[in-house]
């Protein structure tokens, strides 16, 4: 099963090192699955660093004038470009696929606006959400692969316990191969527990009698018989 992550799960892990980040990694590699972000995620995620350094260097400068009576220099904005370079290097390293935007009509985006379906409230704000979503929905329609998790923490816009009805419709007859969790640990507990035993030992155990068969299996579908 493959994840698509929402923003609100990496705000609290930039570097995708925590506990939770390192049982999803192993859970890809033991189904063979792949990780995904939108691109509007990943603009997301730098501005949202942004935001936090800037709420930082004020703490920090407030601490060193009071500490030391002096403040050191902080550039934001290098430190930014250093931040997307890593997390370039970050994506490649794990193999992250990017869910490109599609063409998204205005026409469409006010017509979601008016009726208010989330991710858009009745105020009118949604709009970036609405862009991630519809990027997933066109993606996931148009890839044969098989199943895929949505996670997200933003349970307002996206919906509690399970996807708001509007959501499940636009997925039409993928939905019923669209899985929706609210955090990783949601995800872990449900299906990441369910291959925590696979590692080298189980597999070469499990294997260790089956070789005749395989053997016989690779021969047929390669024409050859003994």
């Amino acid at each position: 099963m493959h994840i698509i992550l929402d923003t609100s799960i990496i705000f609290d892990n930039y570097f995708f090192d925590t506990p939770k980040f390192l049982g999803l990694f192993d859970y890809l590699k033991k189904t063979h699955s792949k990780l995904y972000l939108p691109s509007f995620v990943i603009d997301e995620i730098l501005k949202k660093y942004k935001e936090n350094l800037s709420k930082y260097k004020d703490s920090l400068e407030r601490d060193e004038r009071i500490l030391f009576g002096q403040t050191k220099e902080i550039n934001i904005d290098d430190l930014v470009l250093e931040y997307a370079s890593k997390l370039t290097n970050l994506i490649k390293k794990n193999n992250i696929g990017i869910i490109k935007p599609k063409d998204i009509s205005s026409k469409k985006l006010f017509g979601r606006a008016i009726k208010i379906e989330p991710p858009f409230d009745a105020s009118g704000r949604g709009l970036r959400d609405t862009l991630i979503w519809l990027s997933i929905v066109d993606f996931v329609k148009n890839d044969s692969t098989g199943y895929f998790c949505f996670i997200s923490a933003n349970i307002k816009d996206f919906g509690k316990e399970d996807l708001y009805s509007n959501l499940r419709k636009d997925l039409e007859s993928k939905s019923n191969k669209f899985l929706y969790c609210t955090s990783l640990e949601e995800f872990l507990s449900n299906y990441g527990d369910k291959v925590a035993f696979i590692d080298r030992i189980f597999l070469e155990n499990y294997f260790s009698d089956k070789y005749d068969y395989l053997l016989s299996l690779v021969n047929r579908d390669n024409g050859t018989v003994y």
